[in-house]
Parts: structure tokens; C-alpha cells; sequence
């Protein structure tokens, strides 16, 4: 399968002076020397999107997870009509050194809101790339027609194929999983690709 390239950037958010991107649910951060801190209780997630519409991106978030609970990621093709929302995640989880991708629709309003389907594209799946506790990891999702290629650090994990998103904003993502975790983000970047 063909490696889709990265192309210019579109916009690069350094944490350490700039705020994190986009409408952004409700969370507890600090800044800290790498950029914010977030705090997240068990079971819960914080996430922030761009207003900007694409099919074509490449979107990376840079960070640490600061114990076993924490995960993060990066959202592509993230949208929403009336009172439903979706995208597709990437998602690692550097206690367990994992990587998970799915594609996700939740409800934002009124009776649909804190109800979620979640399609499981890739469960999670150890990978020697995902650096564990402590450690920066740069998670990138890059989209193209029905192609998603996911890699860490710079290492291709896998190619996806899967057409049912075509467009939407690029976003981030911090989750608690099986507790209340800390994250800390570096950098969130959205590139156009050639």
C-alpha cells in the first residue's frame, strides 16, 4: 500500500506557549516546562478540535503520560450534524505501550448527549514504538480517501481502510483508563498532505 506523504504544515501549536486548539470540553490543566498538564478523572475524556474542514491531514499531538491510566490522541475527520457528532480516533496508551483506532459517534446535545457507538478499527495492540510512562510519543493519523495510516514516532503501524468519515476537523484527545490519569501535550499539528 502506498505511504501517504506530509505536505505543508497548516498549523503547529506549541503547547508550551500557546493554549490548546479549538472548542475544548471542560478540564483541569497547568502549564508545565513540556507545555500543559491535563488531569483526567477514570472513565473520562477531554478533547479539543480545529474549525478547519478536511479530507486530506495529517494530525499530530505530541505527549507524555505521566502514570498507567493516561492515553491520548488525535482526531481526524471530526464532525457533527444537529445533535450527533463523529471522527475517527487514534489513541495510545504508553503503560500498557499500546495503540487502538476506531471510529467514533456520540451524542453532543440534549437526549443523544453521553451516548457513544464505538466501531473498533484496531483494538488495542502492543507496539514496541509507543514509548512507555514518562516518555514523549508522537502520535500522528494521516487520512486520505479510505486510507489511514497511523504511526508513532515516526514508525508506520498500519494502514487502514475505511471510507466512512470523509471530512471533518482535526483534534486531540486525553483520556483516564481504569483510573484517574495525567498527561502532559507538547505539540498539536495538522499538515496538509501531497
Amino acid at each position: 500500500m502506498p505511504r501517504l506523504q506530509r505536505g505543508a504544515p497548516r498549523c503547529v501549536v506549541d503547547l508550551r506557549t500557546a493554549p490548546l486548539p479549538g472548542p475544548v470540553s471542560t478540564l483541569s490543566s497547568v502549564p508545565c516546562e513540556g507545555g500543559v498538564e491535563i488531569a483526567v478523572e477514570a472513565k473520562q475524556m477531554v478533547s479539543g478540535h480545529t474549525e478547519d474542514g478536511l479530507t486530506e491531514v495529517a494530525v499530530g499531538l505530541t505527549g507524555a503520560a505521566l502514570d498507567r491510566n493516561g492515553a491520548f490522541g488525535v482526531l481526524a475527520r471530526r464532525s457533527s450534524t444537529g445533535s450527533v457528532a463523529c471522527a475517527y480516533a487514534l489513541t495510545v496508551r504508553p503503560g500498557l505501550r499500546t495503540w487502538a483506532m476506531s471510529a467514533l459517534l456520540w451524542g453532543s446535545q440534549g437526549t443523544t448527549r453521553g451516548k457513544t457507538e464505538v466501531r473498533v478499527l484496531r483494538p488495542p495492540t502492543f507496539h514496541e514504538a509507543v514509548q512507555g510512562v514518562g516518555a514523549w510519543n508522537e502520535v500522528e493519523l494521516r487520512a486520505a480517501d479510505h486510507l489511514l495510516e497511523v504511526r508513532v514516532n515516526d514508525v508506520v503501524l498500519a494502514t487502514l481502510v475505511d471510507g466512512v468519515f470523509g471530512f471533518g476537523s482535526p483534534g486531540w484527545r486525553v483520556l483516564g483508563l481504569g483510573g484517574p490519569s495525567r498527561v502532559q501535550l507538547h505539540r498539536f499539528t495538522v499538515h496538509d498532505l501531497i
